[in-house]
């Protein structure tokens, strides 16, 4: 039987090291079903990211300017679209995943199929996105006034304790913000109320947080590694873009070509859209990290029901 036939047991006490290694292991040995199944997302998600790419460069400011009213509803406007175009292929990664806590294997789906149960998925994941978006907001307003405040302080002192406080709150937000990737999975993947799934999902991720921050760490790790590589197009066509306006700033002739804003357009898009493609195997490291959990959770379940019963015949 083919590798890529065998049948795969999600629900299983794993660490955090078999954890990532079996969600590369998801990635590298279907690459084609998996590619298939959500190239459309892929690339809906790549042209959002662009989108709010070119939006973020157009609100270029002198310094000392602020944004008008107009420019910050741009801002927001292109925030949303980016994170509709990673709703929807989060939701399309989910439903990928169902399908292979089904079977036990990666099957392909079709690119326009269950088109339903993906919206359906969505719908299930827009709390917790609306939640992430407006807490990144939050936190990046909260450390853009710390650090405005420690600059009219004029202290090396008071810079450095502005940054200690970031990264303090930041890190005791991450605490109660982990659990929550066990939630959003045990909403995809389990079976019940919406409300009672975040619940269970967000206790068992609560006593399981340092497996989820060492495997999304390590995880994250890797995919910025290979991201660096996949991203190198990117990079290069930056730098000559970045060049060649500092050569019109200094009277010198434009050096790019006439069709250099559409080759800028086409590779930033599948450059995201690769980075997305490969960021899969972040979502499918969390996968067998959110078995791993639930496998450990029924062993102590039935521990726990064991001993009671134990007790009470002793009692008795």
């Amino acid at each position: 039987m083919a590798q890529s036939e065998q049948t795969i047991q999600l629900f299983k006490s794993r660490s955090y090291a078999a954890c990532i290694k079996e969600g590369i292991r998801f990635l590298a040995d279907n690459p084609w079903k998996v590619f298939r199944s959500l190239w459309p997302y892929l690339l809906l998600a790549a042209l959002c990211s662009w989108f709010f790419y070119v939006s973020i460069a157009s609100l270029q400011l002198p310094a000392g300017a602020q944004l008008s009213a107009v420019g910050i509803l741009w801002l927001v406007l292109s925030y949303v679209v980016v994170g509709a175009g990673m709703l929807f292929f989060t939701a399309r990664v989910m439903l990928l995943f169902q399908r292979f806590a089904e079977k036990g294997r990666a099957e392909r789906i079709g690119a326009f199929a269950l088109f339903g149960q993906t919206v359906a998925n969505a719908l299930r994941l827009l709390p917790f996105l609306l939640f992430e978006m407006l807490f990144i907001a939050g936190f990046l307003q909260l450390a853009s006034l710390a650090m405005s405040w420690a600059a009219k302080q004029q202290t090396v002192t008071m810079l450095v304790c502005a940054v200690i406080a970031l990264v303090a709150v930041a890190l005791i937000a991450l605490v109660f913000i982990l659990p929550l990737v066990q939630s959003l999975y045990h909403c995809q993947l389990g079976q019940g109320r919406f409300m009672q799934l975040v619940k269970t999902g967000y206790r068992r991720g609560f006593r399981h947080k340092g497996k989820i921050f060492v495997t999304n760490l390590l995880a994250s790790v890797l995919f910025f590694l290979v991201g660096m590589l996949v991203a190198m197009p990117l990079f290069i066509v930056m730098s000559a873009n970045i060049f060649s306006n500092v050569g019109i700033l200094m009277g010198d002739p434009s050096g790019t070509p006439s069709y250099f804003p559409w080759l800028t357009a086409i590779t930033y898009v599948v450059s995201f859209l690769l980075l997305y493609f490969v960021g899969v195997f972040l979502y499918s490291s969390n996968l067998f990290a959110y078995g791993s959990i639930e496998a450990q959770e029924q062993e102590r379940e039935a521990m726990a029901a064991e001993r009671a019963q134990i007790t009470s015949q002793m009692n008795s």
